[in-house]
């Protein structure tokens, strides 16, 4: 009853030292579908952050709701066609000696019902086909929407690397230009002619390969394609809901080195108190 109408929403999240932490993907689980007496770790896959989870839940619960109501209706539906059909029964019985016309009219009649309830389920079949196509182009349309923006992305990644590299070559070189006027070298033979020992060449070495990781920007404020999957169990004992997470696979990295440092949100909804 606690947790009846109510959304477990677990989000993970990469803890950067520097910087706004990373969003890496979501998984929210409605508490009135779960099976909450088992302990047994479930497997989901991440999804997108919503917006707003707590809509998102008020969306569900009316779902729920408006399914629940369907279901009424079309019980309260079977009964009343099931009391129509023992009326008929007993009419039947009590009507032997009728006349063949009226009996004629009530063939006619139950010929014209089952027509209309033929016409009514191919109405209604055309509006599920209509239904489904719409969403299948609204899928293909997003996921075109997604790869145009993973490509623009990679595209200025690309670009801004290839911009760092080139600031870094152009300081290395302002910078040997610089050295060669204050030793008063015009020419990069020169210098080069005058830095016979090896601990000159390994100081030039040191010097470029330092300036290069100081111009190597970080990877903090990036966004990253949500991906991966998260094993949890979720189960109620005691008066208390219990969320165990097991294990989180796949994460996107928002980082150059591939690493992450991931750790978890959760919130009960639609209140959003913070567990």
């Amino acid at each position: 009853g606690e947790v009846s109408g109510r959304t477990l929403w677990v989000s993970v999240w990469d803890n950067t030292r520097l910087g706004h932490n990373a969003f890496l993907g979501e998984v929210r689980l409605l508490l009135d579908n779960a099976d909450l007496q088992q302990q047994h770790a479930e497997t989901f896959e991440l999804q997108e952050k919503n917006s707003d989870p707590v809509a998102l839940h008020r969306l569900d619960s009316e779902v729920k709701a408006a399914t629940l109501n369907g279901m009424i209706e079309e019980e309260t539906q079977r009964r009343l066609q099931e009391e129509a059909e023992e009326e008929v029964a007993r009419q039947k019985e009590r009507l032997q000696v009728e006349s063949q016309r009226q009996k004629a009219e009530e063939d006619e009649w139950m010929r014209m019902e089952e027509d209309r309830q033929k016409d009514l389920e191919e109405e209604q079949q055309r509006e599920l086909e209509a239904t489904a196509e719409k969403e299948r182009l609204q899928k293909e349309a997003d996921e075109k929407e997604k790869q145009q923006q993973l490509e623009e992305k990679r595209r200025q990644d690309k670009e801004e690397k290839e911009q760092r590299l080139r600031d870094v070559e152009a300081q290395r070189k302002a910078k040997q230009l610089q050295e060669q006027r204050e030793l008063g070298f015009s020419s990069p033979q020169q210098l080069g002619a005058t830095l016979k020992k090896p601990k000159d060449l390994d100081a030039m070495s040191m010097y470029s390969v330092g300036s290069i990781a100081t111009m190597a920007p970080g990877a903090m404020g990036k966004s990253v394609a949500v991906s991966g999957n998260m094993t949890l169990a979720v189960y109620y004992t005691n008066g208390y809901l219990h969320c165990k997470i097991k294990q989180c696979k796949g994460l996107a990295s928002p980082h150059s080195n591939g690493l992450v440092d991931p750790y978890v949100k959760t919130y009960i909804l639609p209140d959003k108190s913070k567990t």
